[in-house]
């Protein structure tokens, strides 16, 4: 019917039942979520959950809806489902971190690499390979906020609608080329690499300590976090608490407090006197905890290597420099002629040969495999022991 949304949104109880049943008869499901992270609100948040099952298209609104995700997250977890996405890397961490383990995903944007096409999006993708148009209208929009617009949720249906078409179309393509296998070997391992949520969290960079000392780097470090606990009061991102680099200036010259009722780079709700006044106080407290620490006022905060560290430092870039001239430099090549530049990009760049040499990367068996047909025992050295 002309003018019928092609998604079901589920914001009710009813609703999200009526779903889990259809759900739970499926064995294909296409998924996407809309989050955000520290862009509109603070913290890492599912806004939506888009899945496609059996011809229709369900836009779960978990911002609205009240009851838990839990059956829905088991699901996920079954292994009689394969889920289809595209550039999901970001979402399994967000499924992660909220409880969910996904199996048997299968992501797209892999199959692409491995099919030697270029790095697309998936609007382009999906309109070289089956013709269709959709648009990236709204994809830097606010999905915390409420209500969501209609061209809001066709944006996210979009996302799921035609995973599937795609995916047999791609599947085929791997299957001609014998590299299905090399597919969901390598679903598999990425999708079951552990989240570090250190990486999930806004933390202080070593940029942003360039130029302090030790004393300096103690108090910014400490308006950060205060910052931090600022923006998780009020549900906004860090960065719109208080721009970094006015911190930074705060700690060089702690007399820019005087003109906080002033400054650009301050959230309106935090110019107040109160603030202005209860800031000092915690600069003052810093400063003296920093000194009863010992941290020097002359000494750098980012430390040099030490002796050892940059002993080891040299010898493993002498061992990369090595390793690429005499092995990684011949398998690149072998794997261009073989299997196309990107392919290459994919199996092995220049970080995953860095990783193999210094003994860091773990990586799908299936490639080892692919590397040593390709330049014989010469590889036989970088192979981990369990290989």
């Amino acid at each position: 019917m002309p003018g019928t949304p092609p998604y079901l949104y589920i914001t009710t109880s009813k609703q999200y039942r009526n779903f889990l049943s259809e759900l739970a008869k499926s064995d294909i499901i296409g998924l996407d979520l809309e989050f955000d992270r520290n862009r509109y609100g603070y913290g890492f948040t599912i806004c939506l959950i888009q899945c496609y099952i059996g011809g229709t298209c369900y836009i779960i609104d978990p911002l609205l809806l009240e009851d838990p995700l839990d059956e829905f997250y088991s699901i996920l977890e079954s292994d009689h489902n394969e889920i289809i996405c595209f550039s999901f890397s970001e979402d399994y961490k967000l499924l992660k971190i909220s409880g969910c383990s996904p199996t048997n995903v299968r992501d797209l944007n892999i199959a692409c690499s491995l099919l030697n096409y270029p790095i697309k999006s998936l609007v382009n993708v999906l309109h070289e390979h089956l013709g269709i148009e959709t648009s990236k209208a709204s994809q830097k929009s606010n999905w915390l906020s409420r209500p969501l617009s209609n061209k809001q949720l066709e944006y996210a249906a979009e996302d799921v609608l035609y995973l599937n078409d795609l995916y047999q179309l791609l599947k085929e393509h791997m299957i001609l080329k014998n590299r299905y296998e090399w597919f969901l070997s390598e679903n598999e391992w990425h999708y079951s690499l552990p989240v570090d949520h250190e990486d999930l969290t806004v933390k202080v960079k070593n940029k942003d300590l360039l130029g302090l000392n030790e004393h300096q780097a103690h108090i910014y470090r400490g308006l950060f976090e205060w910052r931090d606990e600022m923006a998780k009061e009020r549900n906004k991102p860090p960065y719109q608490m208080v721009d970094n680099h006015y911190l930074k200036l705060l700690v060089l010259n702690p007399h820019k407090i005087k003109d906080w009722l002033n400054e650009h780079a301050i959230h309106h709700g935090l110019k107040t006197y109160e603030v202005q006044q209860w800031l000092k106080v915690l600069i003052d407290n810093l400063r003296k905890e920093s000194r009863d620490l010992g941290l020097s006022e002359t000494k750098v905060a980012l430390q040099p290597m030490n002796p050892e560290e940059y002993q080891r430092h040299m010898k493993d870039k002498m061992a990369i420099k090595e390793a690429k001239n005499y092995v990684f430099g011949t398998l690149k090549d072998g794997l261009i002629k073989a299997y196309g530049r990107n392919v290459q990009s994919y199996l092995l760049s220049n970080r995953v040969v860095e990783e193999i040499v210094i003994g860091e990367k773990n990586i799908p068996p299936y490639r080892y495999q692919v590397f040593r047909d390709l330049i014989g025992a010469k590889f036989d050295s970088y192979l981990p022991k369990h290989q």
